[in-house]
Order: C-alpha cells, then structure tokens, then sequence
C-alpha cells in the first residue's frame, strides 16, 4: 500500500488553517470519511481536531493500529469513546475553546448534539465551506491519482464493442463485464459522494429509453436499476440496434475519481437529430474549455452555456429528460464525485489552477435515448487539460 506523504498532510493542513485565522476560530472538528481521510492520510473511524494554530490531534476509535500505521500525523492516540475528547485535547494543549468549526452539512444530528453536550459555552460553526474550498483545489500527488482513474476508464471503454460482440444481451450484462474489468484493473469498488442520501455505484449503463427514465440521482443520466430500492446502474432492458447505449462511468484509484461519459451504438446510430444533438454537445465542451482558466467565473461560464443551449433547438433536451432535468454542466471530482467547483448559475466561484471538474454536456429524448460526452478536466496555469482524454464520437458496434 502507498500512504499520503507526511509533507502533503501538513500542507493541506495549512491551507485549512488559513482559511481558518479570519474567522477567530480555536479549530475544527472532523469526523466525515473523505474529510478524515484527506487530513489524515487514513480512513479509520475516529475524531480529527484540527487547530487554526499547531499540530492537529487524531483520536482514533476504531482501527488504531491500522491509523497509526496509515497516518504520517503525528499525533495519533487511541480513543474508545467520544466522551474522551475534551480530555484527550486538554492534555495535547487544546483546553479553553469559543468557538469551533463543525461539518455541518454531513454531520449527523445525534452527533452534533452529542459534542454541544462534550463542549458547553462553546460556539459552533458551519466549517463544510472551509473544508470543500480547500479540497478543492487539487496538489499534484492528487492529480496524479484521478489520472490513475482515468486510466482505468480509457482501458474499459476501449474494451466495451468486444463485450458487447460477446454476448451481452442486456444493460446488466454489460454493466457487469464493466464492473469485472475495473476491478481487475485496481478499481476501488466504492464512489463516495457528499450529499445526503446521495448513492452512486460504478456509474450507470442506460440503453435508449433508460437513459431518461426518472430517477433520484442529482444529474441529467436516467437508469432503471433492477430493483426499485436500488435503482442503479444497469436494468434487465435488452441492447437493441440503433439505440444509444450511454455508458456513464467513474474510475476510482486510492479515493480518487475521474468521471467519463462516451456512447456506444449496436449498427450504428441514425437519428439525425440525435446525432445533431450530439455535435451539440461537442460544440459545448469546446465552450467550455475555452473558458476553464484561472479567474473564471463558474456562475458565468454556466450562464454562457445556458444561453447557447437556449438558442438551439435542443433546451428541453439538455442535462436530462422532463423533471430529471438539472441546471449544471460540470462539477468537481476528487474523493467525493459530486465537488466544488459546480458549474452552475447558483455558483460564485472562481476557478483556480489545480480544480478538477467533469464536464458533461449531454441531451436526452425519451424513449429514443440519450448522448452527449462527458470528460474530467484539470485547470492548469493557462487553461485547462482533459485528463479523460481519446475519441469524444459515438462508438458504432
């Protein structure tokens, strides 16, 4: 196993404690996996105290030993309950607090009732911004890592017309060939996300109406799923000739994800307004790209889109079908799939070099299918780069 470098943990470290000095904060407390895992190197299941000033502390409630091992921090103590806490920070230094950063947005509501009980007097904030801002912003030993994802995608995907040749009659047949091949290549097995609820598998395999058919999930890819309590991936709908197959996946190497959206055909596809709509959806990315740069502003590169896709004769089509319509274009990768940055007119940020973004312009007709694209890009010094880089066509099989 490869384990976080002792010099990345602390400069993710810093960046939290920056963001941290201009809010007069005594620190924050982490208790979310992703959260964890980027402070601390590790996902064992314990209580990161990280200060706005000094060494962050670490108590660990389950697996110590396997933290200990795992994580370059260096202080790392056994922790069997949570009621050990203020004591445990009382003895490494951190005693008299006034006001601390809780994740606010994930925290379950038992546990944050649980530390106001643990802390009296104390304020608490909302620190999930402070958190999501900074990871954000990706260092090369991450980049590095969502490359390995993406790897794994150009391998699968250069693999899928011979397993659809080799008998798949089915989405799920397909789905599984997938899901085997992946794992053989280092998958994770597991894609993260942030929101409440939010559930995501491997990805989706929706062929023609299954593509738009109304789901949960927040983002425009319908998938049917073979059972309604789990209403993911690939159904039991046959692969029929000349209905788009959109194949809407994400890698996962070390916690990172990469996502990648490309569209296999059985014969080929001869819809032309599907096809027009797919050129579209090129023509988009290609707009997009242009404007992915540092000093971009998300809110406005979404507007921009907004109104092309308003011109065209396509604006009931995109980012899904009917209510499963969503109003993004792309959005942050890392260890979670659904990140900062959003493309999308709610957002005020401003894009920085190392953000990391899926963009992913796609349409969607009913029981004639979906297509589009979908690539996970970089933003470097000048612009940016397609870290899901190869043929954006539809694949005819």
């Amino acid at each position: 196993m490869q384990y976080v470098p002792q010099p990345e943990l602390e400069a993710r470290l810093r960046r939290i404690q920056a963001k941290l000095k201009p809010l007069d904060a005594d620190g924050i407390l982490v208790l979310q996996k992703a959260d964890l895992y980027y402070l601390t190197g590790t996902a064992q299941n314990g209580v990161l105290f990280a200060p706005t000033e000094g060494e962050a502390v670490f108590g660990v409630r389950r697996s110590f030993n396997r933290a200990k091992t795992e994580s370059a921090l260096t202080q790392v103590l056994p922790m069997k309950s949570m009621k050990q806490l203020p004591e445990m920070l009382v003895n490494h230094g951190y005693g008299s607090f006034s006001k601390i950063g809780l994740e606010m947005d994930v925290l379950p509501a038992r546990l944050y009732l649980q530390i106001q009980e643990l802390f009296p007097g104390v304020e608490f904030f909302d620190a999930s911004p402070v958190i999501r801002e900074v990871r954000a912003v990706k260092s090369s030993y991450e980049i590095e890592r969502i490359e390995k994802a993406a790897e794994q995608l150009r391998v699968v995907m250069a693999e899928i017309p011979a397993m659809m040749k080799d008998g798949c009659e089915r989405e799920i047949d397909l789905a599984s060939r997938i899901e085997g091949s992946l794992r053989r290549n280092r998958h994770q097995g597991l894609v993260r996300t942030r929101r409440f609820g939010l559930e995501m598998y491997y990805g989706a395999v929706s062929t023609g109406p299954s593509a738009s058919y109304p789901t949960d999930f927040d983002g425009p890819d319908g998938m049917e799923g073979l059972y309604p309590s789990v209403p993911q991936n690939g159904g039991e709908r046959l692969l029929r000739r000349g209905e788009p197959i959109m194949v809407d996946l994400c890698g996962g190497y070390d916690g990172y994800i990469a996502d990648k959206t490309r569209i296999f055909v059985p014969g080929g596809l001869y819809d032309e307004e599907l096809l027009r709509a797919h050129h579209f959806a090129l023509e988009i990315q290609g707009e997009v790209q242009a404007r992915m740069r540092p000093g971009a502003h998300a809110g406005k590169t979404y507007m921009a889109i907004e109104e092309m896709v308003n011109d065209s004769p396509f604006a009931h089509n995109f980012m899904g079908y009917g209510d499963n319509q969503s109003r993004f274009v792309g959005h942050g990768v890392g260890l979670e799939l659904d990140e900062l940055p959003i493309l999308t007119t709610r957002s005020d940020m401003t894009l920085k070099e190392g953000m990391v973004i899926a963009v992913e312009p796609k349409f969607f007709f009913g029981d004639r299918g979906g297509v589009g694209i979908e690539n996970t890009w970089v933003i470097t010094k000048d612009g940016c780069r397609n870290l899901t880089a190869d043929s954006d066509d539809i694949v005819p099989v």
